[in-house]
């Protein structure tokens, strides 16, 4: 499938998902965003991670309107009103529906899409190349750098004392070979450009994506606006 068509279909989810406002469709919605993305990673982790956020989020908003939000109440004595629990229910499924559409949207393309659609952004591409670059010359050096400074807490002590003293030491040590990286990067400028920008898929994605995407979401706020006069 072509990189604008999948940009404007995970748009139009996002859109449809930001405006609607019945519970049923968001329902509906929600359990076609979760099948359409456990489909495409073939499995559950993206999912459960994704719950496993949602809840430090849901679970308040619930919380908060069905405690405070003036009704009938439930039980006598009780300050949880139906009002509260029917609002508090809406916005945390709307704020769901959103969320899995978000990263239904981030998934459909791959990063290293993502990139070279951002890069061909008209202002915002070329001010994002050079850390674009930066962090295809470092992402690898730095997930090395993890691995061996989890091994050497392993190798040693296992000690909460331990654990947090490598963990503070981590960003001192990233920010200390992020000028490394830097440099190469810089000494190295034409091979990392290349690696990123010279693949033929990049010539074929024009300011076309971006246009499309645009007009789409256009068409159908046009069309949502129609139907609310």
């Amino acid at each position: 499938m072509h990189i604008a068509l999948r940009i404007l279909i995970g748009l139009t989810f996002l859109f449809t998902a930001v405006i609607n406002n019945a519970m049923t469709v968001a329902l509906l919605q929600l359990l076609l965003f979760v099948f359409i993305l456990m489909n495409l990673e073939k499995g559950f982790y993206t999912f459960q991670k994704s719950v496993g956020l949602l809840r430090w989020l849901v679970i308040p908003i619930i919380f908060l309107h069905a405690f405070f939000t003036p009704g009938e109440l439930i039980l006598s004595g009780m300050p949880v009103s139906i009002e509260g629990l029917q609002t508090g229910f809406w916005f945390a499924l709307h704020l769901s529906v959103i969320f899995f559409s978000a990263i239904l949207l981030s998934r459909l393309l791959a990063d290293k899409e993502w990139i070279r659609v951002t890069l061909k952004l008209p202002v915002l591409g070329m001010k994002m190349f050079p850390y674009i670059l930066l962090m295809h010359a470092s992402w690898e050096r730095i997930k090395i750098m993890l691995k061996d400074e989890y091994s050497d807490w392993r190798g040693h002590e296992k000690g909460m004392q331990s654990f947090v003293m490598h963990l503070a030491l981590m960003p001192v040590k990233i920010l200390k070979e992020s000028h490394v990286y830097a440099n190469d990067v810089w000494n190295n400028w034409d091979h990392y450009a290349s690696v990123i920008v010279a693949e033929e898929a990049v010539r074929k994605v024009s300011g076309v994506v971006m246009f499309t995407a645009t007009i789409g979401a256009l068409v159908l706020w046009f069309i949502y606006l129609s139907g609310n006069m």
